[in-house]
């Protein structure tokens, strides 16, 4: 209060100048108002700068000239109630300049040097609001498009199961009712179902239920057209079907939901051709699995192939229909199924991310260059030039050094060298812009007797702990959660990739906050075999 009032916190015992301290730097505006007329007694600094007046501009004011046209007067029953058992409500104020905010104004009563005082606490609740109006828009976005998308399901000649991560059933669309033998959708879990189906084989073979591909979705398997024959004990119906199921992950690996499409295609198959094609598939999965035998690592790469191809359009349907609930206007969509379906299209984008990373990664044996002549200086520039927006975004600056000639596969030293400069310019420090600096050693006495180059490249960024060294080439492997850095996981594994089909090493150095040298270990000359 002005010099002339006595000091808030007198009457009540408190130190006047702790009380002073609280006051003045308090991030809410608190203000001491009159009882009797409303006039502004004091204000404090947070008071001044979100209003914009002076103190004694402050002071000259009652709390009604706060108050915006289109709201209701600071009014005598409002005053007598925070007068008395204190009074909590939301408002519009005005500033100086005649812009407004919402606030939340909380008003008590307290006697200070014999007067009734009302210490009132403002505090700005714009981004709240403004959240919550978002918040509300989004909802009724998402009731409007589910409709739109469930329209979409309705007309699906595919059936479609949609289950949660505790086998519930969430979704049957009118395609699998009908296929099922239904009257209507059904609730509860899938276990209680399991008893009234037997699954078997093409070849007769009885399948195990905890080999049905919902069963397997549940434990986070995804699958692509199996095919099976079906018996239902509840509804009597027999036929075969075709099965695809994708789990949709949480950002702790557990399964949230499982979509399941089930297509019948007992007309398109007669008996023999059944057996026959029983007998080709396999004859085929005993051919390509002694090939795994012979190429062990082949396993990887056709399903990374098949993953990244066959799993694209069920995938993009999930993501697309998952968009149109996000991005349209429409549906009545709240609650529980609300969160199934933003975890659905999170989980979906990811799973995209997750198959492009893996076509990468296939493509690193499956499309293979003849290595020729390859000048690293010029590699390190195209990678560069790759990123040029980035580099700009986080005012990165690189520093390339003599770098020597080897022979290679000129695409993917690119890639190589790209990943490596992306991993930097990523784990950078937020205080401090990316620094990367890139250099060459020439090792003679290498263990393959033909010499080596060391390329170095070293950053000034977050670094991380050694202990996690072998951790970092693997494949989906992160050090960091998905809200801190983005990415899937996969850049270090394809640099390790690329690498070892160059017959060379990888690995790195590192501290946390020390930044981190990443070591490239090439060969000087490659075998006969690799250029021809």
């Amino acid at each position: 209060m002005s010099s002339t009032k006595e000091t808030p916190g007198t009457d009540t015992g408190l130190d006047p100048l702790l009380f002073r301290l609280g006051f003045e730097h308090s991030r809410d505006i608190i203000m001491f108002i009159r009882r009797l007329d409303g006039r502004i007694l004091e204000a404090n600094i947070s008071a001044m700068s979100a209003y914009g007046y002076t103190h004694q501009e402050m002071l000259d004011l009652t709390i009604n000239d706060l108050r915006t046209p289109e709201t209701h007067m600071f009014t005598e029953d409002m005053m007598a109630r925070a007068d008395g058992e204190g009074i909590l409500f939301e408002t519009l104020h005005r500033r100086k300049d005649g812009s407004t905010f919402s606030v939340e104004v909380n008003s008590r009563g307290v006697t200070i040097g014999g007067d009734r005082i009302l210490i009132s606490v403002v505090r700005d609740i714009t981004e709240r609001k403004r959240a919550e109006q978002t918040l509300q828009d989004n909802e009724e976005a998402a009731r409007r498009s589910l409709a739109q998308m469930l329209s979409v399901l309705n007309i699906m000649s595919e059936g479609v199961l949609i289950l949660d991560g505790e086998g519930r059933l969430l979704l049957v669309n009118p395609a699998m009712i009908q296929l099922a033998g239904w009257q209507e959708a059904p609730g509860g879990t899938w276990s209680e179902y399991m008893e009234r189906i037997e699954m078997r084989e093409l070849s007769g073979q009885l399948l195990p239920p905890e080999q049905w591909p919902v069963s397997r979705a549940l434990r986070g398997e995804s699958m692509r057209d199996l095919e099976y024959k079906v018996h239902r004990y509840d509804t009597g119906k027999n036929y075969i079907a075709l099965y695809s199921a994708t789990p949709v992950l949480n950002a702790g690996g557990a399964v949230d939901l499982v979509v399941v499409t089930v297509r019948d295609i007992t007309a398109r198959k007669g008996d023999e051709q059944e057996l026959r094609k029983s007998k080709e598939e396999l004859e085929l999965r005993v051919r390509e699995r002694t090939a795994e035998l012979e190429l062990m690592n082949k396993e990887l790469q056709d399903f990374a192939f098949i993953a990244s191809h066959d799993l694209k359009e069920p995938l993009r349907k999930i993501q697309a229909f998952a968009d149109l609930v996000v991005t349209k206007d429409g549906g009545s969509l709240k609650g529980e199924s609300l969160d199934y379906l933003y975890r659905m299209q999170d989980a979906a984008a990811r799973m995209q991310e997750l198959l492009r990373s893996l076509l990468s990664y296939s493509r690193l044996t499956t499309k293979l260059k003849v290595f020729s002549r390859v000048d690293l200086n010029e590699v390190a520039r195209n990678a560069l030039s790759n990123l040029e927006i980035r580099i700009k975004e986080t005012g990165a600056l690189v520093e390339i050094g003599d770098l020597p000639s080897l022979e290679g596969d000129d695409t993917q030293l690119v890639q190589l060298f790209q990943n490596l400069f992306w991993n930097a310019l990523k784990f950078h420090r937020e205080d401090e812009s990316p620094r990367v600096k890139v250099y060459s050693k020439y090792m003679p006495n290498s263990r393959s007797g033909a010499g080596v180059y060391e390329i170095l490249i070293e950053d000034n960024g977050i670094g991380f702990d050694e202990k996690y060294l072998d951790k970092v080439f693997l494949p989906f492997q992160r050090l960091h959660g998905r809200d801190e850095y983005e990415g899937v996981g996969m850049g270090l594994a394809i640099c390790k990739k690329i690498v070892e089909r160059h017959g060379g090493e990888i690995t790195a150095r590192s501290s946390p906050g020390k930044g981190s040298t990443f070591v490239v270990t090439l060969p000087a000359e490659q075998p006969k075999k690799m250029l021809s």
